[in-house]
């Protein structure tokens, strides 16, 4: 399988945080999946500047460089509603953050492990593959609700 979103980082990243015995049909083994092409040249300088300030909200979780945070949104078909959503969930966890100064790497790696999986599902689903196990309920409901935009379901290409 070949994913061309930004997302084919990060959804190695957290199926191998949260790998489960349970099998589901709508989920691919992560040694199948592999990144998708570059398919834009460059970026534009607004798409940059939105890029940058995401790899910075989530550099203590997800410490990629710039330069590959960038080549990933270009491997995208649809940079821009791609960073649309990149963009609602830093604002989320910027949100959390906020409310929940001092929070431990724990409560941080778990917080953006369920916003991530928050933007491609339904809440209720993101808690259940998110497998938590530091964050509070309350630290949960405050999490989802500070994300606003309707979930979009990680696709897939066939090689």
């Amino acid at each position: 399988m070949r994913i061309s979103a930004v997302l084919a980082f990060l959804i190695i990243f957290t199926a191998s945080a949260c790998k489960s015995p349970q099998k589901n049909p709508e989920t691919a083994a992560v040694e199948d999946i592999s990144l998708g092409p570059v398919v834009h040249d460059s970026l534009t300088a607004d798409q940059i500047l939105k890029i940058k300030y995401i790899q910075q909200t989530f550099q203590d979780v997800y410490p990629v460089t710039l330069e590959e945070t960038i080549t990933n949104f270009k491997r995208d078909e649809h940079p821009d509603k791609e960073i649309a959503i990149w963009l609602n969930m830093a604002t989320a966890y910027q949100k959390f953050i906020q409310k929940y100064t001092g929070s431990d790497s724990a409560k941080k790696q778990e917080a953006f492990k369920l916003i991530l999986l928050r933007s491609m599902m339904p809440s209720p689903k993101a808690i259940e593959q998110a497998q938590l196990k530091v964050l509070s309920q309350e630290q949960v409901n405050d999490l989802l609700q500070y994300y606003h935009a309707d979930a979009v379901p990680l696709t897939t290409k066939e090689q």
